[in-house]
């Protein structure tokens, strides 16, 4: 095999079979390489991947990828090239895949068996509108609270549907402007993210009338 460099396993004779020697794969095709066993780990490991055991503790460890430190080896241990911090592995019918982190705001959304799973932008864009005028349903939790101003006006300039009636955390918002005549002029619906606080879309309409009657509408949709 090509680029193998020892492949050798040496354990005492003693019954906890501790691992005393050195054993090494070939590292041009992917192998990693072992280190004796101790109590102590090796100050200036040569490369990413190689074995230690602590004798002392009878954990075995790999060097990490970044070759910073040691992580201990066990059931739960996956690596997956190039997987970081945020990272989602999946599982392809083969081996492990790392779905790099998403943007901001997105959801994973699973495609059903036999289908890899992606990241998808946040669906509040699609269901801003309902939300505004129908107030928050599926997928939020109960409790919502909405606030209409100004108080008993017939003709409100601002409508929010808040998580609780707390009136910390925004879910949605409507703002409404109106021509002298009382018609309204432009309508923005605001979606919000779960802090409350951050918008994630913006819809507007720009709405022309022949006297009270709406003759056209212009929509414009920002996603932040």
């Amino acid at each position: 095999m090509s680029g193998l460099v020892v492949a050798q396993i040496q354990i005492n004779d003693s019954s906890d079979r501790t691992i005393t020697g050195v054993l090494q794969f070939d590292r041009e095709c992917g192998g990693v390489l072992g280190m004796p066993s101790g109590v102590a780990f090796p100050e200036a490991p040569t490369y990413p991947g190689e074995i230690f055991w602590r004798s002392d503790i009878n954990v075995l460890y790999r060097r990490t990828d970044d070759n910073l430190s040691w992580e201990p080896i066990n059931t739960t241990t996956i690596h997956v090239p190039g997987a970081t911090y945020g990272s989602t592995l999946y599982y392809d019918g083969n081996d492990w895949v790392n779905l790099p982190p998403g943007p901001d705001g997105y959801f994973l959304q699973a495609k059903g068996p036999g289908e890899a799973p992606e990241w998808v932008d946040h669906d509040a864009l699609r269901r801003l509108i309902h939300l505004a005028d129908r107030g928050p349903y599926e997928g939020f939790a109960t409790g919502a609270y909405k606030e209409t101003l100004p108080l008993g006006n017939v003709f409100p300039t601002n409508i929010v549907w808040w998580t609780s009636n707390d009136k910390s955390q925004k879910i949605v918002e409507k703002v409404l402007t109106y021509n002298p005549n009382r018609t309204v002029s432009e309508v923005t619906w605001m979606a919000y993210a779960t802090d409350g606080s951050t918008i994630l879309a913006t819809v507007t309409d720009a709405i022309t009338y022949s006297g009270i009657v709406e003759t056209t509408r212009t929509r414009s949709i920002t996603k932040y």
